[in-house]
């Protein structure tokens, strides 16, 4: 039993990065959208590739999460 509520905090916590990670990638498209809009913000070239590793780490913590959810 506390085999398992070991792997249900982890998971926990898993899903908990991904809903951050998430939320960090919402974040930044609204500021993409409201900065070519107004033309006041251009965010940098590096903010692009942090945020493309943000959705793969998203992708793949989503799929993780699901695999690893549909083995029980």
């Amino acid at each position: 039993m506390v085999v398992r509520l070991a792997k249900f905090l982890n998971m926990k916590k898993l899903k908990e990065i991904r809903d951050v990670l998430a939320v960090i990638w919402g974040i930044s498209i609204v500021v993409r959208v409201v900065g070519k809009v107004t033309d006041l913000y251009v965010m940098p070239k590096w903010s692009g590739y942090m945020i493309m590793g943000i959705i793969f780490t998203v992708a793949i913590l989503s799929a993780y999460i699901y695999f690893k959810e549909k083995k029980k």
